[in-house]
């Protein structure tokens, strides 16, 4: 199995986590873009007030190459004036918890 493809029980499982924190979450599946979930905060989040958009990269298995994490933290800074947060979520097995980066 492919790493996507992999990847598909973790970005539900993130996806749960960020719904539970009270985010709307947008996937962008099946579009390989560089960022797979779109968290958008409600007024039930604690991040509310803040209004902060979280980007998030799921990764499962191999680390993060140093390339990719440059490349998604350009296409974040482009967004990034306090509202936006870009983030990896690498997962280095499938029963762990997820590593998290902010780039």
């Amino acid at each position: 199995m492919n790493n996507y493809r992999e990847g598909g029980p973790r970005r539900e499982r993130a996806r749960r986590e960020l719904e539970g924190l009270g985010y709307l979450v947008v996937e962008s599946r099946g579009s390989h873009g560089p960022f797979d979930l779109v968290a958008i905060p409600t007024s039930r989040c604690e991040a509310w007030r803040q209004k902060t958009v979280r980007l998030v990269q799921v990764k499962v298995g191999e680390p993060i190459r140093s390339a990719e994490q440059k490349m998604l933290a350009k296409l974040g800074s482009r967004f990034l004036r306090g509202r936006v947060m870009a983030e990896i979520w690498w997962y280095p097995s499938p029963s762990e918890t997820p590593m998290m980066y902010e780039v």
